[in-house]
């Protein structure tokens, strides 16, 4: 189990299906952002179409508060304190998923001159306010898997995945939380 340091249980242990960014493996994190950020740095990136990815492994484990994967996008989590509910779904990724990373300014600039190479004026400025929705339209439209946002201290690290009716089980009720 990965916990808080206050004990809070927050994911089942996935250390075997990633490579850990250091030799150690914390048995700890002081919040959920930085289990997220560890898990972000212990996955495979991948460069593609000028774009960064974040590749997340098959049978990895997902959170939401829905048990049936929608067949439209869907915002999923790395652990069941972002999921933020009463009743938590554990999912299983079905299949690698790539993720194109959303955090990295890189791909934000590259992203933003597309738009305004496309001279689409929606999506330069769902970009520039942070807006999510239009862009994962148009990442989804070119058949990319999903993305991956960035945290505040306002939000948590966002997944989005693009056909998680494909992409993920149905999820089971996961008894992470009492």
């Amino acid at each position: 189990m990965v916990k808080l340091n206050d004990g809070t249980i927050i994911a089942d242990d996935q250390y075997d299906l990633i490579n850990p960014c250091t030799e150690y493996i914390p048995t700890s994190f002081k919040t959920v952002d930085d289990y997220s950020i560890y898990v972000l740095w212990s996955t495979k990136q991948v460069f593609n179409d000028n774009l960064f990815f974040h590749r997340i492994p098959e049978s990895f484990k997902v959170y939401s508060d829905k048990r049936l994967p929608r067949n439209s996008p869907q915002v999923v989590y790395f652990n069941i304190i972002d999921a933020n509910k009463n009743v938590i779904f554990e999912h299983v990724l079905n299949n690698s998923v790539d993720l194109v990373a959303l955090e990295s300014k890189s791909n934000i600039d590259v992203l933003k001159a597309t738009f305004i190479k496309q001279n689409n004026m929606e999506l330069v400025t769902a970009i520039s306010e942070g807006s999510i929705d239009p862009i994962l339209d148009y990442l989804c439209e070119l058949g990319y898997d999903g993305c991956i946002t960035s945290a505040t201290h306002e939000s948590p690290y966002l997944i989005y995945l693009c056909h998680p009716d494909r992409q993920m089980s149905i999820g089971q009720q996961t008894n992470l939380v009492d």
